[in-house]
């Protein structure tokens, strides 16, 4: 995986440390958004020295393979509208209703492709750049600087053969639900995380009644397989959460190729 992937409308990096005030931005000015979606957390990670510890754990993961994740920039320029209702995090995230408000260019995508197959990555959601964290470029470091942090998405738990699955999650920002980011930055990273760790099964934990993300893994091909009793600790209770997954020789799905 590379560090910083483009799509239409978004910059997808993997952040280093020094980032650590603009994630620690992300989280509080979202804290109420996210609260009822994600496992509850200590009050110090809304500080930067706790943000700075998160960063430099997701470098060393990352490196050893075990978990990736990328942060989710919008370029200044106006988006195209939408009328997504998306409003959630943790495994939540926004609606699309074509391909061209994704901003990702399927047509030459097959509906019975594989997500797995190495031609998913042709799409014009191709990687840009190589190194770690950001260019040296002055121009670039201009346009960085004017980048707008949205979202997150991450892939843990990474685990080779036999398992070969690992586990996604992802947040939007309140501000830019339903507009089809989330959709944007998954139908990007989903065959790379296949691709480039070998892995058969992707995994998604939802709340019952996070309807947008629901609706999102859904649209994916996402398919539901059951009920995973207590989950996780959210809300002061150990919570039931819907159980989707995802295969790499699952079809890419024709209802992102062919919604109107």
């Amino acid at each position: 995986m590379l560090y910083r992937y483009t799509t239409g409308r978004l910059t997808l990096k993997i952040l280093g440390q020094e980032s650590a005030p603009r994630t620690t931005d992300f989280f509080l000015r979202n804290r109420a958004h996210f609260s009822c979606w994600e496992i509850d957390h200590p009050k110090e990670y809304y500080t930067a020295s706790y943000q700075q510890r998160v960063l430099a754990a997701e470098e060393t993961q990352f490196l050893r393979s075990q978990a990736v994740r990328y942060y989710l920039f919008r370029t200044p320029e106006p988006a195209p509208a939408g009328r997504d209702s998306s409003a959630l995090s943790g495994t939540g995230s926004s609606r699309s209703n074509s391909a061209a408000r994704t901003g990702t260019d399927l047509s030459n995508r097959s509906s019975a492709a594989p997500y797995g197959t190495d031609s998913s990555r042709s799409n014009s959601a191709a990687p840009t750049g190589t190194g770690p964290f950001d260019s040296s470029s002055a121009a670039l470091h201009t346009a960085q600087a004017a980048e707008i942090l949205i979202g997150t998405v991450c892939f843990q738990h990474i685990c080779p053969a036999p398992d070969g699955s690992c586990q996604v999650g992802y947040r939007l920002d309140a501000a830019h639900t339903g507009h089809g980011y989330m959709t944007e930055a998954l139908l990007c990273l989903i065959p790379k995380i296949f691709f480039y760790y070998k892995l058969h099964r992707i995994e998604a934990d939802i709340l019952p009644e996070n309807h947008p993300s629901l609706r999102l893994v859904q649209r994916l091909g996402f398919t539901q397989e059951g009920v995973a009793r207590g989950r996780y600790f959210c809300g002061g209770m150990y919570r039931d959460y819907l159980r989707f997954s995802l295969l790499s020789d699952d079809p890419f799905p024709p209802s992102v190729l062919q919604r109107e």
